[in-house]
């Protein structure tokens, strides 16, 4: 073979080669495209699923700590009953007489509550649970934790420690705060949608305290001026932040205790 044999040949090689390796990237991209169009579709979901998923999970997980508290307060003696709603009362007549100022439930500097008297007050099964707030007409049925800086805050409903334990009575005016817009959990997102009119149901202890809605109002963080205790009337304001992902400002609903509608007897039966 002389020169010009193995050039050519060289020059065939080459061109075989070449022609191989375009074959092979056409036929990687061929089933490489599928497979990159596959895992954008599966992230896609993974991120639209997740916040419907991990709500059915905290719905789940909520449903025990409030089907727990029911038990403890169902296996209690009337004498343990007693006791323990007297602790409240006794509790918001301190709170009435001191004229405790209540924050916005909100403020990220607010101070972790210890007060040991307050924590101890409604805590039947140790877990921090008082009780449970279900609102029928939004779907909400959530336990209530002591303080609002605390993870029961990241799963259900806080309380207000400066404001009155949620067991009703003259001079009381309790203020129960929840998230809204958590990518994991749904809490208060759909409190604008409570009119004039609409009521919730506090369950606490042996009782069922039904509260119908008397006005609403959005506010700046620092007002709170409508969460103070009314003489000898039983409220309950329920508060959120506003608007939707922004959250300057606070949405107030505030209630009136009023008798146990006739729908939530019939719902419970």
């Amino acid at each position: 073979m002389d020169g010009r044999d193995d050039a050519c040949f060289a020059a065939v090689y080459r061109d075989d080669a070449t022609a191989s390796h375009a074959g092979y990237r056409k036929g990687t991209r061929r089933w490489l495209a599928p497979i990159l169009a596959a895992l954008l579709v599966l992230t896609g979901l993974c991120l639209l699923l997740y916040p419907v998923a991990s709500d059915y999970l905290n719905k789940v997980e909520q449903a025990k700590v409030s089907n727990n508290l029911r038990q403890v307060v169902q296996e209690a003696t009337p004498e343990d009953l007693s006791a323990w709603r007297q602790q409240a009362i006794d509790y918001n007549d301190r709170l009435y007489s001191g004229a405790a100022y209540v924050i916005d439930p909100f403020d990220p500097n607010a101070p972790k509550t210890s007060d040991e008297e307050y924590l101890s007050c409604l805590n039947l099964a140790g877990d921090g649970a008082m009780g449970t707030i279900v609102i029928p007409s939004i779907g909400v049925d959530l336990p209530i934790y002591h303080g609002v800086t605390g993870e029961g805050m990241d799963h259900g409903v806080g309380h207000e420690p400066n404001s009155s334990l949620p067991v009703g009575g003259p001079s009381t005016h309790a203020v129960l705060a929840g998230h809204t817009g958590l990518p994991s959990a749904v809490i208060f997102d759909k409190l604008d949608k409570l009119h004039v009119g609409d009521y919730f149901v506090l369950q606490v202890l042996d009782e069922d305290l039904a509260y119908r809605v008397t006005s609403t109002e959005v506010v700046l963080p620092d007002d709170t001026s409508s969460l103070a205790i009314q003489k000898d009337k039983d409220l309950v304001t329920l508060v959120t932040c506003t608007p939707y992902g922004v959250n300057s400002h606070r949405l107030l609903i505030h209630a009136e205790r009023c008798d146990v509608p006739k729908e939530w007897l019939e719902r419970k039966d």
